[in-house]
């Protein structure tokens, strides 16, 4: 891809709102950026109706833009030779440089440790057993400073994982590591340039994660029982036991750290997020005691209370803040209602929220990366049809300039469907929110349609640019997609309401979605499909096992089949935690196997009447490849039809752009005797 949109100049005075400029980012283009010097030009596109797979799927640009510490030097992810590796820029001279020559594998995620060492993780495959490389800006001493181990298919799960920059110690980070037990991982210092690691927390018993205070202090400590129980743990300085902090059932009201435990945040002021309050006295949470959907608070760590209602949205959870290292405070929270939004506690980054909204108009623009100073960031911009648009915005005197870096010219968003949130009344009563997508360009009357169940299921469905959504409704299937219950964001009772009934209600929403869209003419009953991965890929199957009557095709990616199997997979490569939580969200293996046999669609595959494709990878661990294989056997026995796709090196779900091309180019022959 010919990235275009750069060295584009948006000026703004905080001090006068009327100057606000009314260019967008469609604003003509100024110069063309040195990243476009990394890549080769892109084929011209394609006009015809049907937009090529090639174009949703191809991992032809630059993304996760990321600025350094010192604010000196853009790095982002590109490929080379068809591979997705790091490429960094001094901002000074525009000079660009690839600095990793991976050939391979998959880079996971990647961060700046300080001013010139990069640390990225990979595993082997897509298994999840992630290894740690770092590598300067410029290329040089490059290092692999934790091997990723080599699994197949097994839940072996052997990490190191960031925990802690370390301001103070530029050489070193902090990571666990659970090499001594599986489950249980302990603290190590790793030094950047040789690897050497030192335990500096030794797991006091079951913690399963850990956090850090915002001076690089192990202060807080999370464990599991085997029922998915959690208990909390600090101590106020290093040199001090542990005390128990509160404990709670799986389920019930609780209290959780902000932010999640590792560097895999999306949107950060900071790669690693800690949950403590700058002077260590107090935690910011996530809490549902007391009401149904989570809001933040202040917890204080002396008496376990929590003392201060920090931001709330009615009707929907609140997970996430940012913090400011240089105010020393919280200075935003993003949540989600039916789009993401973000609010601002602080004037000036709301005011640079107005600034980026407004060159920006219709996307969900926000803050990805920031050097320590804060003048100069990294935003990201997306909407339901535009892939993200990074762009580098300076702030001199207090005034921003905004500059375009690099945005997906593929594909001309004003052929790509909109995704609109919907609601409709389930068959007890109960409110579903989802997203409806309807292919542009046609009437809504009398559509083919694509059921798309996310995984999970305790996740949910955003408004976002998804190219398996924009491939369905170019195709001309209208795509609906339903946060069923069991999906977060709706409050703690929502999220339970589908425990251990993944075999009724949760299906019941599915088609009671059907019966919604059908009642307003809008679908083509005839002409129903389903897709979807991981507990998604279950619902395929179970929606075709129990009601085929309605559907014409089902595409199974990664997706269970039998239950009683897949619970006892965590079992059996020691994740009590999560086989609890299981025996307590899908059912017990011990008490209910009738149940999970009534739920396992493998034993219903006779009455399944639409063709089936099995997607899998034979690295996945989190649902064995025997489960597709288990599943094409009892198609087989009961001659049904159906296709099939196994991959040797991918795991849970495809990660390398040749698979995917290659997946969703033998899909669009699947889906075309349905359109």
């Amino acid at each position: 891809m010919t990235v275009i949109a750069v060295n584009r100049h948006i000026a703004f005075s905080f001090f006068n709102p009327t100057r606000r400029s009314a260019r967008s980012f469609r604003t003509t283009i100024a110069g063309i950026s040195v990243w476009a010097l990394l890549l080769q030009p892109e084929a011209a596109r394609c006009e015809s109706e049907d937009i090529p797979v090639e174009q949703f799927f191809a991992n032809s640009g630059f993304s996760r833009f990321r600025i350094s510490p010192d604010g000196r030097y853009l790095s982002a992810i590109a490929p080379w030779q068809g591979v997705p590796n790091i490429h960094v820029v001094e901002l000074a001279t525009r000079t660009p440089a690839r600095v990793t020559s991976i050939a391979r594998q998959t880079i996971n995620n990647y961060f700046w440790a300080n001013d010139e060492r990069i640390v990225f993780t990979m595993d082997h495959d897509g298994n999840e057993s992630w290894g740690l490389f770092a590598v300067n800006r410029d290329g040089t001493a490059p290092i692999t400073l934790v091997e990723p181990i080599r699994t197949t298919g097994s839940l072996v799960f052997r990490y190191t994982r960031p925990l802690d920059l370390l301001t103070d110690d530029p050489e070193a980070i902090l990571v666990v590591n659970n090499d001594r037990r599986l489950e249980f991982p302990d603290v190590y210092r790793l030094n950047l340039y040789d690897g050497g690691m030192q335990m500096v927390g030794r797991n006091p018993g079951n913690f399963t994660s850990w956090r850090t205070d915002q001076a690089g202090r192990v202060r807080l400590g999370e464990a599991r029982d085997e029922m998915g129980g959690v208990a909390y743990y600090w101590r106020a300085d290093e040199a001090v036991p542990w005390s128990k902090l509160a404990s709670f059932a799986f389920a019930e009201p609780q209290w959780r750290p902000i932010g999640p435990p590792e560097f895999d945040l999306p949107s950060v002021l900071k790669p690693l997020q800690q949950p403590f309050t700058f002077d260590g006295s107090s935690l910011y949470v996530s809490s549902d005691i007391d009401r149904d959907c989570a809001a933040i608070y202040e917890l204080e760590l002396s008496t376990g209370a929590l003392k201060r209602l920090i931001f709330e949205t009615p009707g929907y959870d609140v997970s996430n803040m940012v913090l400011s290292d240089a105010l020393r405070s919280p200075i935003g929270a993003y949540f989600e209602t039916e789009r993401p939004q973000v609010h601002w506690f602080h004037e000036e980054k709301a005011q640079i929220q107005q600034f980026l909204d407004a060159n920006f108009p219709g996307l969900f623009t926000i803050i990805v990366s920031a050097d320590r100073t804060h003048t100069r960031m990294v935003t990201a911009s997306y909407g339901d049809r535009h892939p993200v648009i990074y762009a580098l915005l300076e702030i001199t005197d207090g005034t921003p300039v905004l500059e375009v870096l690099a945005g997906n010219e593929t594909i001309d968003p004003e052929r790509l469907a909109k995704i609109e949130p919907v609601r409709y009344q389930a068959r007890d009563g109960i409110t579903l929110h989802g997203y409806l997508t309807l292919p542009p360009d046609r009437e809504p009357r009398g559509l083919p349609l694509l059921m798309f169940p996310h995984g999970g299921p305790q996740v949910r469905d955003s408004w976002t640019f998804d190219p398996q959504v924009q491939f369905f409704a170019n195709r001309g299937f209208a795509v609906l997609q339903v946060n069923f219950r069991s999906s977060w964001g709706y409050g703690r009772e929502f999220l339970h309401a589908g425990d251990r009934k993944w075999g009724t209600t949760m299906q019941f929403d599915l088609i009671d979605g059907i019966e919604w869209l059908n009642a307003q003419g809008i679908i083509d009953r005839s002409k129903i499909g389903i897709y979807g991965s991981s507990y998604g890929g279950y619902a395929v199957m179970a929606q075709l096992a129990w009601y085929p009557e309605y559907y014409r095709f089902g595409i199974n990616f990664v997706g269970p089949s039998e239950l009683v199997s897949l619970i006892n997979w965590r079992k059996k490569w020691g994740q009590d935690a999560v086989y609890g939580i299981y025996t307590q969200t899908i059912g017990d293996p011990r008490t209910q196997r009738d149940l999970l046999d009534r739920f396992s669609p493998i034993h219903f595959v006779d009455q399944i009447r639409a063709p089936v494709f099995i997607v899998h990878g034979t690295r996945d661990p989190r649902v064995p490849v025997d489960q597709a294989i288990a599943l094409r056997k009892a198609l087989r026995k009961h001659g049904k039809r159906f296709e099939w796709m196994v991959k040797k090196d991918e795991g849970h779900g495809f990660r390398k752009t040749a698979n995917t091309i290659e997946l969703f180019t033998r899909i669009d022959s699947f889906i075309a005797p349905y359109r």
